[in-house]
């Protein structure tokens, strides 16, 4: 059996442990990987990480959503982002015993490098995630909310980001 790994960095033969920038499990590194290829898609860009979107969990059909959190957060972590999927075997991972994990999005870790098998290279995260939506393996839920200054201000405190990005999330 195969599983998944997203990484906006290419051009990669091994993945590495690290630790994960949410803190979420303290300072054990792991290399995350997923069941599913469209959970690896959505982690293959990280620009605006959990402050722009979020994955939901399956509906009744099984369908994730991918759901933008304010207007144009989408295009923001994933338009024009180059990226990769991962192929590895899934023999040194693990879904038990480690607190955190999000389980009904298939995430497994491993704490040891493991080998890629192959890889999926895209120049567009965007592109690649509307393509998985086409083939029904994911929901995309646009935001009509726009993003509240509190929200902004809090996430640009730890992401500093150009007067230009700013705005092209906003273009109004």
């Amino acid at each position: 059996m195969y599983i998944y790994h997203g990484s906006h960095i290419q051009g990669r033969s091994i993945i590495e442990p690290y630790v994960d920038s949410t803190g979420k499990h303290g300072d054990k590194p792991y290399v995350y990987a997923s069941i599913f290829k469209f959970v690896a898609a959505f982690f293959s860009a990280t620009h605006g990480r959990n402050w722009t979107c979020e994955l939901s969990p399956p509906d009744p059909n099984g369908v994730f959503t991918l759901k933008e959190k304010f207007i144009n957060a989408f295009d923001f972590r994933y338009k024009d982002r180059a990226g990769s999927i991962y192929v590895m075997d899934c023999c040194n991972f693990k879904m038990e015993g480690v607190p955190h994990l999000w389980y009904a999005g298939g995430e497994c870790v491993s704490d040891v490098e493991v080998k890629v098998l192959s890889e999926e290279r895209f120049d567009d995260a965007s592109s690649f995630l509307y393509k998985l939506e086409a083939e029904g393996k994911l929901r995309i839920e646009r935001s009509h909310q726009l993003l509240h200054p509190d929200y902004w201000e809090r996430w640009h405190q730890n992401h500093p980001v150009s007067a230009l990005e700013y705005r092209s999330m906003y273009p109004f």
